[in-house]
């Protein structure tokens, strides 16, 4: 059975909103680059920020917009600037937010008016593999032994 990378993204997505949930938190704040990637399949070049909440949206700046749109099937929007995304959580009627433990003084700083809670929901939900993760390690494992065979 083939799945796509986006039903794996989803997998994780929900597995972290129901964490979020657990914990009494609105939505979650990504600004890592490879958390960004793990959950969206888009690489940012530049910039990004993805907010996890029951849908899911990323920040990207301008020169990033097609490149995002291209590889994620995650809502993408143009980042203005931290108080456009300030409001945009305002509006989601967002409250408190959880943020990886990595996170910059900067930015901790521009949303601590939302009640901040460090998380390690992502790197916990790293360990756990989707059917469509096994079913690629198990491909990876079979090309790697073959190709220890024609040596």
């Amino acid at each position: 059975m083939q799945i796509k990378d986006n039903e794996i993204h989803n997998f994780h997505i929900r597995n972290i909103l129901k964490k979020l949930e657990e914990k009494g938190l609105d939505a979650m704040l990504v600004a890592n680059f490879n958390n960004i990637y793990y959950l969206s399949g888009y690489l940012s070049t530049s910039f990004a920020f993805m907010i996890i909440k029951e849908n899911p949206i990323i920040f990207v700046s301008g020169m990033d917009m097609e490149n995002a749109g291209n590889t994620s099937s995650i809502d993408i929007v143009k980042y203005e600037s931290f108080d456009k995304m300030i409001e945009y959580l305002k509006e989601e009627e967002i409250k408190s937010l959880a943020i990886e433990s990595d996170l910059t003084a900067n930015v901790y700083e521009k949303f601590k008016e939302f009640n901040l809670e460090i998380s390690n929901a992502i790197s916990t939900e790293r360990m756990i593999k989707s059917d469509g993760e096994i079913e690629k390690m198990l491909k990876a494992t079979d090309i790697a032994h073959k190709s220890l065979i024609e040596l």
